[in-house]
């Protein structure tokens, strides 16, 4: 028996296969819609973990370029930020993108918040609860996380939109954010993505986008099988032994 040949490609490859083809019904904008954008896309989202590729035209391809953007360090830049960046939970010794834009990064963010604000003990709490209760009012405390989680995004969003170029746009997935649309809607996720100056003016027309249909990493993978000659990536080959 002829052993399988298995191509195993980073997780965000589907996805950013799946939102070259997205409907735009499955999309719900987070400021400016543009319909006519064109030009390199970037496809991203915070959920267990964060990742994130680049679509690029590529003659009368599109190129994928995975990336390892969660892993790059994440600093603190304003006095909110520096405030609570003392009580923030290390990960091997550092504060990642990923440290912070995950669901374990929402916890660690509100834990620091309580930390600093109320004398807690900066003990992590379930993400999930702390998107119902910052959304309900309920907690002020898991409100402010959800709020500074929102700006944090809006903030490595527009960074790599400015390392990609993505005129065509910025497609937001993951778990967390479709849950929390009316807070990236609130304005600090928008402002810190066009806080880019010299290129504030530039990124004011650039469009962000949360994807909202249900796993759209399904429909890249079909693309990727049915459509591959439409695709260009890297990809590792792996023969099971036996």
């Amino acid at each position: 028996f002829g052993l399988a040949r298995v191509a195993l490609v980073n997780d965000y490859v589907p996805v950013a296969a799946g939102a070259a083809g997205i409907a735009p019904d499955d999309l719900t904008p987070i400021g400016p819609s543009r319909g006519d954008a064109s030009g390199p896309r970037l496809v991203l989202g915070p959920g267990t973990g964060f990742g994130a590729a680049a679509l690029i035209p590529y003659e009368d391809r599109l190129a994928i370029v995975s990336t390892e953007a969660g892993h790059t360090d994440l600093g603190p830049t304003d006095a909110e930020e520096f405030e609570i960046w003392p009580a923030v939970e290390r990960v091997e010794g550092r504060v990642t993108v990923e440290t912070l834009l995950s669901g374990p990064g929402l916890a660690r963010i509100c834990a620091a918040i309580r930390a600093v604000r109320a004398g807690g003990d900066g003990s992590l709490c379930d993400p999930a609860e702390i998107t119902s209760s910052g959304l309900s009012g309920e907690d002020p405390h898991a409100h402010a996380a959800l709020a500074l989680f929102s700006k944090l995004l809006g903030r490595v969003c527009g960074d790599l939109a400015l390392t990609f170029l993505a005129t065509g746009g910025v497609y937001i997935g993951g778990g967390i954010a479709p849950r929390i649309v009316s807070v990236l809607r609130e304005g600090a996720f928008r402002e810190a993505f066009e806080r880019k100056a010299p290129f504030a003016e530039q990124m004011r027309t650039i469009p962000t986008s949360v994807i909202t249909v249900k796993d759209p990493a399904f429909s890249g993978l079909a693309a990727l099988a049915s459509e591959s000659e439409r695709f260009v990536y890297h990809e590792h080959a792996w023969t099971p032994q036996t």
